[in-house]
């Protein structure tokens, strides 16, 4: 009897277990489709973030900030070089080349400023290849002005705080001090005034750091409108 009674029990029992599992079955497919709907959810919602944190954005000075990474037509951001009194720099990379991307702060008179800058470059472009990094072209980030220019990693500060400034040998010094002052009767000519000549605005190649060029004209002016 009690053989017979434990048996019925058993079946008893795995009766409710078989209903319990095709309950689950019946139920599988839905929640499947809620953890479905739930990673698709969680990857939609994590590429929006993605996006919106991957755009240019204005911070509470005017500057425009650009994401690492962050393409600009066919050219991609590398890295910020600095924040300016007026504009930040950017180093770009298009294939193998490197780039310099200047863009201003939103407050008109540094919007202003580059407007300048970049007709003063143009200018002095007409006239010589030699006196400022050549410009490529101007485009608009976030209602920031700019311009792309090619890239020169050194500049004179830099120079002479790698000689633990100890100063330049006189030969070499002799060399840059010509070309400056050939650059500046160029620019005398045209009326054009550079406001900023100072080692951090003289830039060179590490590979060629015999010729020099001259950077941020944001302060410097143009006589009578001389173009």
């Amino acid at each position: 009897m009690n053989d017979i009674l434990n048996e019925k029990n058993m079946m008893s029992n795995f009766s409710a277990l078989t209903q319990k599992i095709s309950l689950f079955q019946q139920k599988r497919p839905v929640v499947s489709l809620t953890l479905n709907i739930v990673h698709t959810y969680q990857m939609v919602n994590k590429r929006t973030v993605d996006d919106v944190t991957q755009q240019p954005i204005v911070d509470e000075n005017g500057y425009v900030i650009l994401p690492i990474n962050f393409k600009i037509y066919e050219y991609e951001v590398v890295r910020l070089i600095a924040k300016g009194d007026t504009s930040a720099v950017y180093q770009l990379k298009h294939k193998d080349d490197f780039f310099c991307l200047k863009l201003s702060r939103l407050q008109e008179k540094f919007q202003s400023a580059i407007r300048n800058e970049m007709t003063m470059l143009n200018l002095v472009q007409k006239h010589s290849k030699l006196i400022a990094p050549r410009f490529v072209n101007a485009l608009s980030i976030q209602n920031s002005q700019g311009f792309i220019s090619d890239f020169y990693d050194l500049n004179l500060l830099q120079l002479i705080q790698m000689t633990q400034n100890q100063g330049l040998q006189l030969q070499y010094t002799k060399l840059l001090a010509l070309q400056l002052a050939h650059y500046l009767q160029i620019m005398s000519k045209l009326q054009m005034t550079h406001g900023d000549v100072v080692p951090a605005n003289i830039v060179m190649s590490s590979a060629q750091p015999s010729e020099v060029r001259l950077v941020d004209f944001s302060n410097g002016s143009l006589q009578n409108d001389f173009q």
